[in-house]
């Protein structure tokens, strides 16, 4: 798997350096229409428009579901789930739902009553606030809940654990953050070169 993703990222590596020269190829050959990001114009959008890029939606989303999937993996809580063996896995199961409906009741309360705080303005729950954070959300209460099982259950001994089994779900997940980067830099670059 890790040879696929390797030949993966160095596959969008070269996309990414045949768009550069195509576009600046295509700006010299064309009277207009297509936009260098070899020109002067090009290098300052790429600069001043890097960190607007790579802060979107994608990426968050990936860094936030594999802390998540790490502190879930870690805690032992998705075993648990299918078959707890010992007496401690159970009571901790039951200790872990107590966050789980309170972030569940916090997240309904938020977006389900009128004039909720997580609506749009327009009183919509697609598109608002809740919508574009539905996934952090998620992610972030998976946390909680994967903690609280891990702490009860003894999986965890400390808090240091827990951010130990959050940074394994990063690392794990890392080969993608990069892919996710590479794919986000080509699709911006592509869009600023056929604007």
């Amino acid at each position: 798997m890790n040879r696929w993703l390797a030949r993966l990222i160095a596959a969008m590596l070269v996309l990414l350096l045949l768009i550069v020269l195509v576009s600046w190829f295509l700006s010299a050959a064309t009277a207009g229409g297509v936009h260098s990001l070899l020109s002067a114009e090009g290098i300052r959008w790429l600069c001043s428009h890097m960190a607007q890029m790579l802060g979107g939606a994608p990426l968050v989303y990936l860094l936030t579901v594999s802390m998540a999937a790490g502190c879930l993996w870690q805690s032992g809580l998705l075993q648990a789930l299918f078959r707890p063996a010992t007496y401690r896995q159970r009571m901790a199961l039951r200790l872990s739902l107590v966050p789980a409906c309170l972030g569940v009741a916090l997240l309904v309360w938020f977006c389900a009553v009128p004039h909720a705080v997580l609506l749009s303005a327009t009183g919509h729950l697609w598109p608002s606030p809740f919508s574009r954070a539905l996934v952090p959300l998620l992610s972030g209460l998976l946390m909680v809940v994967a903690s609280c099982y891990g702490l009860a259950s003894r999986t965890f001994s400390s808090f240091s654990d827990v951010v130990q089994a959050v940074c394994w779900g990063l690392s794990k997940a890392s080969p993608l953050i990069v892919l996710c980067m590479l794919v986000i830099q080509i699709y911006e670059s592509l869009c600023y070169v056929f604007q």
